[in-house]
């Protein structure tokens, strides 16, 4: 069960936004909001789909993440996988020596 990690395409991003709508928990603090990618969206559909990043686990969405900058990176975790050690190694595997792609 290999996490993957890939750049979200335009046709991905009302996937993602529902996903996001999904997982929202206001008990679970400074989570990625589905409001942060819309607010993120005044840049253009293509700027915001390159600045999104999705974490899949046997082809399901495990992890978000919206750059807001080159270095400060906003994440939301599925609510079944917030203890789960090995997506968040890989999160911050990625996120400390992003891969090329990234």
């Amino acid at each position: 069960m290999a996490i993957e990690l890939s750049t979200a395409g335009t046709d991905e991003l009302d996937t993602v936004v529902a996903v996001l709508r999904d997982w929202a928990r206001e008990n679970v603090p400074l989570q990625l909001h589905p409001g942060d990618l819309g607010w993120f969206w005044r840049f253009g559909i293509e700027r915001t789909a390159a600045a999104t990043r999705i974490w899949r686990r046997d082809g399901e969405i495990v992890a978000i993440g919206m750059l807001d900058e080159p270095d400060w990176v906003r994440t939301a975790i599925a609510p079944d996988a917030q203890r789960d050690e090995e997506l968040a190694q890989r999160i911050v595997a990625d996120v400390t020596d992003p891969p090329p792609a990234y």
